[in-house]
């Protein structure tokens, strides 16, 4: 709009003060409009951020609950000389109190050559070495005038698969070929056989075991058990054991559910539902209305569709039953968790009437029935969309995500609210174009009408100086 203005300097009028009267009689009551929808529109995309911040929060909380694997918790204790000799994993297994022993390790077969005087760059004839492992085998096509160290990379270009691999010794003597089997266990022995050059068989009958194949063994409470690896799987229901070190006596190994672990992951998830429940509680308040001093504000999303939605999608989500389930550890109430009458959940300490309380239930889900309680939360139908058939963190993350995607209801919802920004800020520079405009077009007008007013004002002062320029006229008595 104008900078310097003189609207009514020719005839004295207070113009200036008129434009600015119209113009801001046209300009407050919408520049009121605009400011009040930019306001609620900032205060709705504060409003999704706090609800998608606690949506992410509530999520991160959901999401350990959909591993199975994250039921499966427990304590593992090694006591005695060698605490070190084995490692330990549990899958499902349950409590109890073994005794173990390493009594040997798995090993690979290693074969050596008798010293060859011609060291590595002697030669050998044209054929064929046949190394064996198991059922597997591997033949290594020796060319004419290869020397040993030639061979000897051969075997190692190709030997991976087989798990062989060489090395030459040099010593006082002569070189000696290596050969050494990472694949271990009793009836894994290394053998070579050859075919062609008489030459070769210094490379394969003439070979000497300085280390057989043999399985690892160990002890359970007396109980001889052999692998040919270092691994014992379910050597103790549900226990993964890997052997390290060969023992000097006996080691205690004690398993015991992780029952405060699981307890805690599963309070997480009520205090998580309960912040998240407070959250949009908070966010969607009507408020009571009014300018008066009990009047109370309403939240920055009140009576927003979206927030309904999760509400009653959340809400749903968790009552009722996993019917895949029925019959057993099939609903929340089953561990323990109830809602009371704002819908919060809880896990009360006390029972009612005679039934057990809900940190009882819980408990007893944690000892008793692991997997089911796995189940109930994580239980997934690799078949696809069947709700029936999935677990409550199942269900719920698939809800949250569905507004949490950056592609999902949120993002949607921000960017719809930014493009209101957006537009507000275009309506702004337009009704400045206009107010300048409007101005324009009442500067025109008051500028004639000043101009108009000057005349007649300056045709006045000629009359009224000529008037009184005339000769008085005196009356006779």
């Amino acid at each position: 709009m104008a900078g310097v203005t003189n609207a009514g300097i020719g005839s004295g009028l207070q113009l200036e003060d008129l434009i600015s009267v119209y113009v801001n009689a046209e300009k407050a009551p919408k520049e009121a409009i605009l400011n009040q929808k930019e306001e609620t529109t900032n205060s709705q995309l504060s409003g999704i951020g706090q609800l998608k911040s606690a949506l992410s929060t509530f999520q991160d909380v959901v999401k350990k609950l959909t591993d199975p694997k994250a039921f499966d918790q427990n304590t593992v204790a090694i006591t005695g000389p060698n605490t070190d000799a084995f490692s330990v994993e549990t899958n499902n297994a349950s409590k109890g109190n073994f005794q173990v022993e390493v009594q040997q390790l798995a090993k690979g077969t290693r074969l050596s050559s008798a010293a060859i005087a011609g060291g590595s760059s002697t030669t050998f004839g044209a054929g064929k070495l046949t190394f064996n492992v198991g059922d597997k085998s591997l033949d290594i096509t020796v060319d004419d005038g290869d020397t040993l160290s030639v061979i000897r990379q051969k075997i190692n270009d190709a030997g991976g698969d087989l798990g062989v691999s060489a090395n030459i010794i040099n010593g006082d003597d002569g070189a000696r070929l290596t050969l050494t089997s990472n694949t271990t266990g009793s009836a894994n022995n290394l053998t070579v056989t050859s075919t062609g050059d008489a030459s070769l068989s210094a490379l394969s009958t003439g070979l000497s075991v300085t280390q057989a194949a043999q399985d690892a063994v160990i002890t359970v409470d007396g109980t001889t058990i052999s692998s040919d690896t270092n691994t014992f799987k379910d050597a103790i229901a549900g226990v993964t054991l890997t052997a390290k070190a060969v023992t000097t006596g006996a080691n205690t190994l004690d398993v015991s559910r992780d029952t405060d672990g699981i307890k805690s992951m599963i309070k997480d998830f009520v205090d998580g539902y309960n912040a998240l429940k407070a959250s949009l509680d908070t966010l969607g308040a009507p408020g009571s209305g009014g300018d008066g001093d009990d009047s109370v504000a309403g939240g920055a999303l009140a009576f927003d569709p979206l927030v309904r939605s999760i509400k009653n999608q959340t809400q749903n989500a968790l009552t009722g039953s996993i019917e895949a389930l029925s019959g057993g550890m099939d609903s929340l109430y089953k561990v323990g968790i109830t809602f009371d009458n704002s819908g919060k959940m809880e896990i009360l300490s006390y029972g009612i009437g005679n039934g057990p309380s809900g940190e009882d239930r819980l408990t007893d889900a944690i000892n008793n029935n692991a997997a089911q309680l796995g189940e109930l939360f994580a239980r997934n139908n690799p078949t696809g969309n069947d709700s029936k058939d999935k677990g409550f963190a199942v269900k719920l993350d698939e809800i949250l995500t569905s507004y949490t995607e950056p592609k999902g209801a949120i993002a949607e919802r921000q960017g719809s609210l930014n493009d209101t920004l957006k537009s507000i800020s275009q309506q702004r520079d337009d009704l400045t174009l206009r107010l300048s405009n409007y101005e324009a077009t009442m500067r025109a007008q008051f500028d004639a009408l000043d101009q108009i007013v000057a005349q007649y004002q300056s045709t006045g002062d000629y009359l009224t100086s000529a008037l009184a320029s005339l000769p008085s006229v005196k009356s006779k008595d």
